[in-house]
């Protein structure tokens, strides 16, 4: 057995069954482990960055990371972006990234970088394994960093000379499978509990985190103990559920991309907020600590503590365990008297909720040709059972026309990305999530633009026989890089352009395209049953440019 097979045998005992990527001669050692491996599925594919974002969906639906090879040097440092989307989202994978060889890793020697260097500052542990006696510390290492703490890639150089030395029979023990979770200190448990109890306006925030942890149903039962409404950030939606009566939707705090007004209003008029796994990035939280309320912060990240202002009662500690915490601890000091749900507050939200509707109908059903983006999630929704569907997006526009509409009834039923927001993801991570949970339907939402990105992994699809529907939104409009109001021709110039549905077939895929507004629910049905039939498909939906962060203000504002 050489160290390459000895890798991935210790993976494959620790639970990894998925490796994706693209070979070379100094990875070859590694790819042929893995595909003889009869425990690990390979997904080869296109792009090492995609590669890297096929990992990253499956680790969010499998809640388990998978593992990554390339080539060196080039191949290596093309999966930079989808480290940097992973390590931002705080997603677990291995990333076994090999130099030419273990004599010449040297600055400008053959398809050598410093890959430690480069890596260590997007990853949860950055190493080498030097010498094969240091093999089992390293795996075990690994898995131990895996579970333990918030999540982040971490990423391995192996030379390629070193993969293919013989180790002997190696044999792993497998570490404990358990998750290694802590709780928060049971003193200031207790004050948060109080704080909770006596506030008039609380509100529960919830991030990623708590996702991460599989913390929902502590979340919901925290939030049902006492009538407290719930808002989310867009990485955490799904974490409690939209349709809940008290759900407040995506927000909250002024300026949050994509807030509903009901969740902006309630964040300024808290006294006391809650903030679970949250990261307090710019989508999330612009403008967040204008307004005096006390802050009860939950983060297994001590470094996420205290990032944007000092929480009044800082909960270091796993999402799960620590509201796990706080719900027996309200439990035990709140009266019975406040053990009735309050009606009051479950109407005020329901009437906020359909005058937001109200507001929003001429948007989500618009006659408008080209097709409003609003309307294509409004549509969608209709057709789709939310609870067996995994429904994503890509950077850009689409994300926003698809997220504030569309309702996630159930934990991963929708996967939002991004921190780092790097266009392309959704092709690549789709495939992954399908792999994750092949019975159920994934549907990504991608601009014309971000598909450019990566748009030829629809061929990794049909090759691999992954029937995802990949829904892309297309203006024909490029980012907006200067002011087109003092460009004028910019737009016509720039105008992105191809018969998308034309390359979806040629790459093996089924491909379909729509443009009047009256055919769009016939289009996505049309696309779904085909996706049901064992075909990737890609639908085109021709569309007006709209900017949902400007649509938010004008309502909210």
């Amino acid at each position: 057995m050489n160290l390459a097979q000895a890798l991935v045998h210790a993976f494959t005992q620790e639970g990894i069954t998925l490796c994706c990527g693209m070979g070379g001669n100094s990875t070859r050692a590694m790819a042929d482990a893995a595909y003889s491996n009869p425990a690990m599925r390979m997904l080869y594919t296109r792009n090492e960055r995609s590669a890297v974002d096929a990992a990253d969906g499956y680790a969010r639906i499998a809640g388990k990371p998978a593992l990554i090879f390339t080539d060196a040097g080039p191949a290596a440092a093309n999966c930079m972006c989808g480290i940097v989307n992973a390590h931002g989202d705080s997603t677990p994978m291995i990333f076994i990234a090999p130099s030419h060889n273990s004599l010449t890793n040297q600055h400008r020697a053959y398809k050598e970088m410093p890959l430690q260097a480069v890596y260590s500052p997007v990853t949860k542990w950055t190493g080498r394994i030097y010498d094969e006696r240091e093999l089992d510390q390293v795996v075990r290492k690994i898995f131990t960093l895996l579970r333990a703490g918030r999540p982040s890639p971490i990423v391995v150089e192996v030379p390629g000379d070193l993969a293919g030395k013989d180790v002997g029979d190696y044999k792993y023990q497998p570490l404990a499978p358990q998750k290694l979770r802590s709780g928060a200190d049971p003193a200031s448990i207790e004050v948060a509990a109080r704080t909770l109890i006596e506030a008039k306006r609380p509100l529960l925030y919830a991030g990623h985190g708590t996702l991460i942890a599989g913390a929902s149903a502590e979340l919901l039962e925290l939030a049902e103990l006492l009538t407290v409404p719930v808002a989310v950030t867009l990485a955490g939606k799904s974490c409690f559920p939209d349709d809940h009566p008290l759900c407040v939707g995506l927000g909250g705090w002024p300026r949050g991309l994509y807030a509903t007004p009901h969740a902006t209003r309630r964040t300024r008029e808290a006294d006391v907020i809650v903030t679970i796994g949250c990261s307090f990035q710019l989508e999330a939280s612009y403008d967040a600590f204008e307004q005096d309320f006390k802050m009860i912060q939950i983060d297994v990240d001590a470094a996420e503590m205290n990032k944007k202002r000092s929480a009044d009662i800082p909960l270091l500690g796993d999402a799960k365990v620590t509201l796990r915490q706080l719900v027996e601890t309200v439990k035990a000091m709140l009266p019975k008297s406040r053990l009735a749900p309050k009606q009051d507050v479950i109407d005020a939200i329901a009437g906020e909720k359909k005058a937001w509707l109200e507001q929003c109908m001429p948007m989500l059903t618009s006659p408008d040709r080209p097709i409003n983006p609003f309307r294509v999630t409004w549509e969608f929704s209709k057709l789709v059972d939310a609870r067996q569907a995994i429904v994503t997006h890509d950077s850009g526009s689409s994300r926003g026309t698809l997220s504030q509409h569309y309702s996630a009834p159930v934990p991963r039923s929708f996967v939002a990305f991004g921190v780092q927001s790097g266009m392309g993801w959704t092709l690549g991570a789709a495939m992954g999530m399908k792999l994750a949970a092949p019975d159920k339907l994934v549907a990504a939402f991608v601009g014309d633009e971000a598909f450019g990105e990566t748009g030829m992994e629809l061929e990794t699809a049909a090759r691999n026989k992954l029937p995802v529907l990949w829904v892309l939104i297309n203006n024909s409009l490029p980012r907006d890089k200067v002011d087109v109001k003092k460009q004028p021709g910019y737009a016509d110039r720039h105008a992105l352009t191809g018969d998308y549905v034309a390359m979806a077939k040629s790459l093996g895929c089924e491909g379909f395209r729509v443009d009047d507004p009256n055919e769009l629910s016939a289009a996505l049905k049309r696309s779904i049953d085909a996706v049901n039939a064992g075909a990737p498909t890609l639908l085109e939906v021709k569309t007006k440019r709209v900017d949902p962060q400007l649509w938010g203000k004008k309502i909210y504002r």
